[in-house]
């Protein structure tokens, strides 16, 4: 009977010690997420650790299914996951690492919804967000919310999925994760193209017409869905031979069909209650010229008077101050926290990725192409938490050909990074308090040269170019004119605040697509003040 206690007792003890092992193992261990795409082109891709790209950007591949594997560290339960599909709707919800989606079908995932199930529901959330076709990034959805678009017809890109102790921050901005045509307005247009006729009608910033093909516009329908808003479209196109004609409306055929005219310029705009919550922009392949810059709200688009024919268009609606935060920052904000800066919301930083020297003298320096002490830490650190950046370069340059050794300085240190937002050529006198800078003697022709070269080259180099200056410097010391097919970085500070930076905008009466409107920011994970900036283009 001892033996028989003693082994009970013995049993008990264990047990106690088992289920203290394992409360301490779910303690320590976190759970993790892994996950892998099958990608147009491609088949399946290699499984990704939780946080990072699945899928690609940039290269207008669908994908086409999708498997998600938790590893849930002893803690119970599952995750869950359905896709919508093209021509399939809202598939069933599948569970850890079977496929969602299809294979070999061609068909493409259009959202996507996530989910946990069990004891782990309870301690994690799941985030997640999509690149999809048109929209770019989508804000972060949450817990089985749908992600994507729907009704647009549109392809995911590209997906991130995290797994975020509850009661912790998102990972990023959680407005809107998903984008619904039936609540939406949108914009639907076709196009009359030279031997082909009638194209298909094409939604929200889809190119209609043809490239490459030497094949002009003739007439165009443009409408919006009526019954979301109060308002109307408006457009007017310059037709061969004949010149502006006059305003169409709402599905009506702007141009000529059976006469074999070209049509060379157009003008869209907006009327009624849309008209105060969204601006039309839109963008047209002209021959011989290529895409040319984005217009909006009734500015001409293509040429008048140049007989150039009109090949394709993009049009699309966006939401009236759907602007872009950012920052820029260099050396001076030393070693900056960028998980902190991502946590706080910041959507783009342009980087300094160099400077070169005011002037001659004996210590080395001046004169010379130095790179920023942080950059390479700087583009590093912010790419890793996946924010957007642009890099720029302080330039003394005092001709063409110092204009071209500074952006090719700026390419060979560029060249391994994700770069998405523009390449700035930075234009300013020197900010020497003791000395004249060298570039500053300069003329106005000499110094829109070297923006031209410098800008140029970055072009060339497959890169977005763009011009960072003052308003004032803008004015009195460049050709704006003859620099207005660059983007404009501008610094113009009208006394506005971080928390209503539209309160008070910029009088400058040209194109400029980032505002430098304060350099007394302050932003979680930066140590003192940093600079705050507006892009009003997604790039």
């Amino acid at each position: 009977m001892k033996k028989l206690t003693c082994s009970i007792i013995v049993v008990m003890v264990l047990s106690i010690i088992i289920s203290s092992y394992i409360n301490i193992v779910k303690a320590v261990s976190t759970p993790h997420i892994t996950y892998t795409s099958h990608v147009q082109e491609i088949g399946w891709q290699d499984y990704v650790q939780e946080g990072k790209q699945s899928g690609t950007s940039g290269k207008s591949l669908r994908l086409e299914g999708i498997r998600i594997n938790l590893d849930n560290a002893g803690i119970g339960g599952s995750i869950e996951y359905c896709t919508h599909v093209q021509n399939i709707s809202w598939q069933n919800f599948v569970g850890n690492d079977e496929v969602s989606g299809t294979s070999g079908q061609s068909l493409r995932l259009e959202a996507i919804r996530i989910r946990l199930t069990g004891e782990i529901a309870t301690l994690y959330d799941i985030y997640y967000r999509v690149h999809a076709q048109e929209f770019g990034w989508l804000d972060w959805a949450k817990n089985g919310g749908e992600s994507g678009t729907g009704g647009y017809g549109y392809r995911l890109e590209a997906i991130e999925i995290k797994l975020v102790k509850k009661g912790s921050q998102a990972p990023g901005s959680t407005t809107v994760p998903f984008h619904d045509a039936t609540k939406e307005p949108y914009v639907a247009y076709s196009t009359q193209v030279q031997d082909i006729g009638w194209q298909s009608t094409l939604k929200n910033g889809r190119p209609a017409g043809t490239e490459g093909r030497g094949l002009r516009l003739e007439a165009i329908k443009i409408d919006i869905n009526h019954n979301i808003m109060a308002g109307s479209i408006e457009y007017r196109t310059h037709v061969q031979n004949i010149g502006w004609q006059d305003w169409k409306r709402d599905g009506e055929i702007a141009g000529t069909v059976g006469y074999g005219y070209r049509l060379e310029g157009i003008q869209i705009d907006l009327t009624g209650e849309i008209k105060q919550k969204y601006d039309i922009l839109y963008r047209v392949h002209v021959e011989s010229i290529g895409w040319q810059d984005w217009k909006k709200n009734g500015e001409e688009a293509g040429t008048t008077g140049r007989e150039l024919r009109l090949e394709a268009i993009e049009i699309k609606l966006e939401p009236k101050n759907g602007i872009i935060h950012g920052i820029d920052v260099s050396s001076f904000q030393k070693t900056i926290d960028w998980a902190n800066v991502k946590k706080a919301g910041v959507q783009f930083t342009m980087i300094r990725m160099g400077y070169r020297g005011y002037g001659i003298s004996s210590d080395g320096t001046d004169g010379k192409l130095v790179k920023d002490s942080t950059y390479d830490y700087n583009i590093s650190e912010a790419t890793k938490y996946n924010i957007p950046v642009g890099v720029y370069f302080f330039s003394q340059a005092i001709n063409e050909k110092e204009a071209i050794d500074e952006a090719n300085f700026v390419i060979q240190n560029i060249k391994k990074y994700k770069i998405t937002y523009p390449v700035a050529i930075d234009l300013e006198y020197s900010s020497s308090p003791t000395r004249t800078g060298r570039a500053d003697a300069l003329t106005k022709e000499e110094r829109t040269r070297i923006a031209q070269a410098f800008c140029d080259t970055i072009k060339d180099a497959g890169y977005k170019p763009m011009i960072y200056t003052g308003k004032n410097f803008a004015i009195d010391n460049l050709e704006m004119d003859k620099l207005s097919h660059y983007d404009l970085w501008l610094a113009h500070y009208t006394g506005v605040t971080q928390d209503n930076p539209l309160e008070k905008p910029s009088n400058y009466t040209g194109n400029y697509t980032m505002w430098q409107y304060s350099s007394n920011g302050f932003v979680a994970g930066i140590n003192g003040r940093v600079d705050m900036n507006i892009s009003y283009k997604v790039y």
